[in-house]
């Protein structure tokens, strides 16, 4: 055949006269003029013909890949991602070829598409995919957890504190995740465990703890007071609420307070009574005598 070659016969006057592929490759002919004389990609690659001698002969990376090549093999010859995803080659085939989780995203690849062909969470994440994206492809939130995402992330995507909790998630990081003490506390935590984390007595009243449950785990009365607790739920923890700037008598009286409680339990004098109090109400209601009452300018 090189002598033929030689003498001027073209690969297709070669191919005319039955010579194969492979000799008119060690006849010197190069890929283009094989493929000119109608030899198919199938035939060359049977001939031997290197992965880069047939892009460059005018074969389209999606003609070789139908014959058989891989993207690993095209890579190799130099073709980028870009061209090999045109060419339909799978996300499996770039991933066999060593291409990062990055360059796959980056030429439209998806967390579903990405995670169907065996990538990690903390692939996809180190590739760049959000906490959104992952969600969308279910990968379970301890996996999600695990490869870096945080209470606040993942709440954002739906998780609640029942699911983080699950996954291994402390009360400290649901707190610093956002979640409020309402939350934790329908998930099983405890006052004193949502305290030691740093909730404050306002944020446990307003998540559904009693103020008996708060001044078991020390919280008093002034903090029950500006947590919104009134006096009568205070009082009935057993702690005192006069006096020490806690409540004043006519907080007290308002709150119901009878005046022999505030006389008798909370230590108020008829002179402080006399400021809020009818002389009608201190004699009938409050047991004082006349004299005790003119005492105090009645």
């Amino acid at each position: 055949c090189k002598e033929l070659r030689d003498g001027g016969y073209s690969a297709s006057d070669l191919k005319a006269a039955d010579h194969s592929a492979s000799d008119l490759r060690n006849a010197g002919y190069p890929v283009r003029a094989l493929r000119n004389a109608q030899f198919t990609c199938a035939e060359l690659t049977g001939a031997h013909y290197a992965t880069k001698e047939l892009l460059v002969g005018g074969f389209t990376p999606f003609e070789m890949r139908e014959v058989g090549f891989t993207a690993k093999q095209m890579r190799a010859a130099g073709l980028g991602i870009e061209e090999l995803k045109m060419a339909d080659y799978s996300a499996m085939d770039l991933r066999n070829a060593k291409f990062t989780v990055k360059d796959l995203r980056g030429v439209g690849f998806t967390a579903v598409q990405l995670e169907s062909v065996g990538c990690t969470a903390t692939e996809l994440r180190q590739g760049g995919f959000t906490v959104e994206e992952m969600h969308a492809a279910d990968f379970p939130v301890y996996e999600l957890r695990s490869c870096g995402f945080n209470c606040a992330d993942l709440k954002k995507v739906g998780y609640n504190a029942e699911d983080l909790k699950s996954a291994g998630a402390s009360a400290k990081e649901l707190k610093q995740g956002g979640f409020d003490a309402g939350e934790l506390r329908l998930c099983g935590y405890t006052a004193q465990q949502l305290k030691a984390v740093d909730y404050t007595c306002t944020q446990l009243k307003n998540g559904g703890f009693s103020a008996k449950a708060l001044e078991l785990v020390g919280f008093q009365a002034p903090a029950l007071k500006v947590a919104g607790f009134r006096a009568r739920e205070i009082k009935d923890c057993g702690l005192k609420v006069a006096g020490g700037g806690v409540f004043d008598l006519s907080e007290l009286k308002a709150d119901g307070f009878t005046l022999k409680e505030l006389r008798n339990e909370e230590g108020f004098v008829l002179k402080d009574l006399a400021e809020v109090f009818s002389v009608e109400d201190l004699r009938v209601k409050g047991d004082f005598m006349p004299a005790e009452l003119l005492n105090v300018g009645f």
